[in-house]
């Protein structure tokens, strides 16, 4: 069978754009995305993924992808797949910022751990979150839906059609104040809990200097930080569902035209 050279390159194209934004969402995205997962699976999974899709795709004309026109072309493809993997980065570390703010308030911020995803050290309970997160977003099949979200954006994005890419941007510059806003909400109950504590221990030392309260206010602030934090934990779930829900909106939005 004969295959003419520009049917031979046109199928190129067909398999090397869709692969390009596949593969930087799952550079990306968390679990997979991380520096635990070696770059050769990371590859072999993009490589999959897209040939599992690149069949369902609808047919485009973008000339000979070997030329070097196809550059800009190429990184519009990366970038709407890090657009969309970075959303549900930022999104997983919403129960970081989460945990270092409430750890800063029990006094347990000076207790760090490695984080080995992200090679940095960060506060336990920090890594508590992170870890609560990541299990929540894997058992509750995030993974498939935000995959599912990144194989609609070639529908919504289709390659080689004209669009602008500004209104992404700005949803995932938003992202960033998005992200601050909803930690400050899973930590507000911990926040106002501890003030009210520390407000307390304020008054007694005042009226009684003699007692040396703050000699015992820390350990009590931090033994009662951690019931805190078991309460907090215990109210993640309902929180956590609609974190993801208001993410799903974000990815829908920066997949727009």
């Amino acid at each position: 069978m004969m295959i003419a050279e520009d049917e031979f390159v046109q199928w190129i194209a067909y398999f090397f754009l869709p692969f390009f934004r596949v593969a930087a969402f799952l550079m990306a995205v968390p679990v997979v995305g991380s520096r635990l997962i070696p770059v050769r699976v990371r590859l072999i999974m993009a490589l999959l993924v897209t040939l599992s899709l690149v069949q369902l795709l609808p047919r485009f004309d973008t000339g000979d992808p070997l030329k070097m026109l196809s550059i800009p072309l190429i990184f519009e493809q990366m970038v709407i797949g890090l657009a969309l993997g970075f959303s549900v980065q930022l999104f997983i570390q919403v129960g970081v910022v989460a945990g270092q703010i409430i750890a800063m308030q029990i006094g347990l911020g000076f207790s760090q751990l490695l984080d080995p995803v992200n090679g940095v050290n960060v506060a336990s309970v920090s890594q508590l979150f992170l870890m609560l997160f990541t299990l929540l977003y894997l058992v509750m099949n995030g993974h498939l839906i935000t995959l599912e979200i990144l194989v609609d954006s070639f529908r919504t994005l289709p390659i080689g059609a004209e669009f602008s890419l500004l209104n992404s941007y700005w949803h995932v510059a938003n992202l960033g104040s998005w992200m601050f806003f909803s930690a400050v909400q899973i930590a507000l109950p911990a926040i106002m809990a501890l003030y009210v504590v520390n407000l307390t221990f304020g008054i007694m030392s005042k009226s009684s200097p003699q007692l040396q309260i703050f000699s015992i206010g820390f350990p009590f602030t931090m033994i009662y930080g951690l019931v805190i934090l078991w309460v907090v934990i215990g109210g993640v779930l309902p929180r956590y569902e609609l974190l993801f829900d208001e993410l799903l909106a974000w990815m829908v939005l920066i997949n727009e035209p």
